[in-house]
């Protein structure tokens, strides 16, 4: 399966990569059913909800319609991993 994650006017295919070692940037962005490319605080401006997803996880839905969710924060645990 490949994914695709848009940010900043670009786009990664195959973007879930377990071997990932650098954050993507804040502002990235996945749609409801793809795998989470980052662990972290996912936002939806369409619906004003949040949701912390995990990376290699699947993007929710949000009320059984998908959603374009945006990445506003990392988890902290994969700041700590960054920061090693």
């Amino acid at each position: 399966m490949v994914n695709s994650v848009t940010f900043y006017g670009g786009s990664l295919l195959n973007s879930y990569d377990p071997f990932l070692t650098s954050p993507l940037p804040p502002g990235s962005k996945a749609s409801s059913g793809q795998l989470c490319p980052q662990s972290g605080v996912w936002k939806s401006e369409v619906h004003q909800v949040v949701v912390g997803v995990s990376k290699g996880n699947i993007m929710p839905q949000y009320q059984s319609q998908s959603v374009e969710w945006q990445l506003t924060k990392y988890s902290l645990a994969d700041l700590e991993k960054a920061k090693e």
